[in-house]
């Protein structure tokens, strides 16, 4: 059972991180409670991500005090996130959302969203380095008031969303992205919801703050897949994206009311 977690592990790094880990088994083409314990997984391989950026955010503060930390974590950790994806999903994010201040309709904003070359329009340019300054702020806040244990939840959650979005139809392909069901999405967020309280977080605005994001990515999911006919893969990563700074977000909203 052990190994069978531990593969599933390595085939959801796999799906979800530019940088691969090898491995000798192929999780997705696996049968459905296979493919259920990989979703399920996605929320692990989140909080590995996140006690490694902890771990960084703890060591700069033990070595040059909480005021450096407070400047240098920050940009390792968001520089990290990108790298973890590639750069493209702050690209892609900003080209969607210079689509809709053309007021253009969604889906148009979708299809933009699959432009992951950075813009050369003025305003995109704008939008991209905003929310890299949006995501340093937040983790900023974060690293400054000891509360940088919220990056646990902003990534479970990122990764349970993309769970969500996992089994619905690839646009590219025809077919589900990982053919699974409805029970790894839940154990996904169950796993999430625990492995935050695991973090040190606090159990209300945690359960909160994943609740609100599993609520309107799944009527997103729905959304597109009546409008759109499904997903691609790049969008999927997008929407984790999102998921990823609204919570962050949510975490500074958390704070203020304490």
């Amino acid at each position: 059972m052990l190994v069978a977690w531990f593969s599933s592990f390595i085939a959801a790094w796999n799906i979800l991180v530019e940088i691969p880990i090898a491995s000798r088994s192929d999780s997705e083409s696996g049968d459905l409670s296979d493919n259920n314990r990989v979703i399920a997984s996605f929320p692990i391989v989140a909080f590995v991500i996140a006690l490694f950026f902890q771990l960084i955010a703890w060591t700069v503060s033990l070595f040059l005090g909480k005021s450096a930390s407070t400047i240098i974590s920050p940009i390792v950790i968001a520089i990290g996130i990108e790298l973890l994806n590639g750069g493209k999903n702050l690209i892609s994010l900003a080209n969607f959302l210079q689509t809709i201040l053309r007021r253009r309709g969604l889906e148009d904003a979708f299809a933009a969203a699959e432009d992951t070359r950075i813009s050369t329009d003025s305003i995109g340019v704008f939008l991209t380095l905003g929310l890299f300054i949006l995501r340093l702020f937040c983790l900023a806040v974060l690293v400054n008031c000891d509360f940088i244990s919220w990056i646990a939840v902003a990534l479970c959650g990122s990764f349970a969303v993309q769970g969500i979005f996992s089994t619905a139809r690839n646009l590219r392909s025809g077919t589900s992205f990982i053919d699974g069901d409805g029970k790894g999405i839940a154990l996904s967020w169950l796993i999430a919801f625990l492995l935050c309280l695991l973090a040190g977080n606090p159990l209300y605005e945690t359960l909160v703050s994943l609740l609100i994001s599993f609520f309107i990515f799944l009527v997103l999911r729905s959304y597109l897949e009546r409008s759109l006919g499904g997903l691609t893969p790049q969008l999927t990563s997008t929407l984790g994206t999102a998921a990823e700074l609204m919570i962050l977000i949510l975490g500074l909203t958390m704070l203020a009311r304490t």
